[in-house]
């Protein structure tokens, strides 16, 4: 069992409750018990107490950031950046929970990613805060640095796969995205601190110019063009 320490590792508990005092509703949606993922949605408290029957938002489907080993939606930091997108844009957003390596080593949080897509086109009648407040026709993927690569991976997956015509996609939004390069020197993510994370992540073997780490390998996916197609 890895152990796993941060220098800030506190948690934020969803509080799906209308009647608190909190500008935005959130609760967990389990995916799959067996690989002990989950969703964790994020709504408006004022498109939840709105009488009349509201404009539907944008869903966003969120990847967290930890190097493909370290935290889940539930860290505060993590909570509150998507508690504010909800609010600020406005959105549901649906922050996808993912298997870390080095115990599940790539492409097992694709895979979770993708399994997440697949959640939500399923239930898009049977979740109310889905049914109700998220328009599947404005759709976008996000994610910040290992979550950046995770959007990227999944989109493309998801412009190759039906579930791409339950989820209208209509952009990917990589933020940070942490792919293979050797990055300058940056306090936040030093090389070491990157190369231990590409060391438990990818497949063993694997060396940087692997498609896991370096999207444009053999020239980039063939997918890339059915992407950008899916979004116009």
């Amino acid at each position: 069992m890895t152990r796993r320490r941060l220098p800030i590792d506190s948690r934020s508990e969803p509080c799906p409750d209308p009647t608190q005092s909190i500008p935005v509703l959130s609760k967990d949606v389990p995916i799959n018990q067996s690989k002990n993922t989950s969703i964790r949605l994020f709504l408006p408290k004022q498109a939840a107490i709105n009488s009349s029957p509201p404009a539907k938002l944008p869903l966003l489907i969120y990847f967290h950031g930890g190097g493909f080993v370290l935290c889940n939606p539930a860290l505060t930091v993590f909570h509150d950046y998507c508690s504010n997108a909800a609010l600020q844009l406005p959105a549901v957003v649906a922050s996808v929970g993912y298997r870390l390596a080095p115990e599940h080593r790539l492409p097992a949080a694709y895979d979770d990613g993708e399994e997440g897509l697949r959640w939500l086109a399923s239930h898009a009648e049977e979740e109310p805060w889905l049914r109700d407040h998220a328009d599947y026709g404005n759709c976008f993927l996000m994610g910040n640095s290992a979550g950046g690569n995770i959007a990227y991976h999944v989109a493309l997956r998801a412009a190759n796969e039906i579930v791409a015509g339950q989820l209208k996609i209509r952009g990917v939004v990589l933020h940070h995205a942490f792919f293979g390069w050797r990055l300058a020197v940056n306090p936040m993510l030093p090389l070491e601190s990157a190369d231990m994370a590409w060391e438990m992540c990818l497949l063993v073997g694997a060396d940087r110019d692997h498609e896991y780490c370096n999207p444009m390998a053999g020239g980039g996916s063939e997918l890339l063009e059915k992407l950008r197609a899916v979004g116009r």
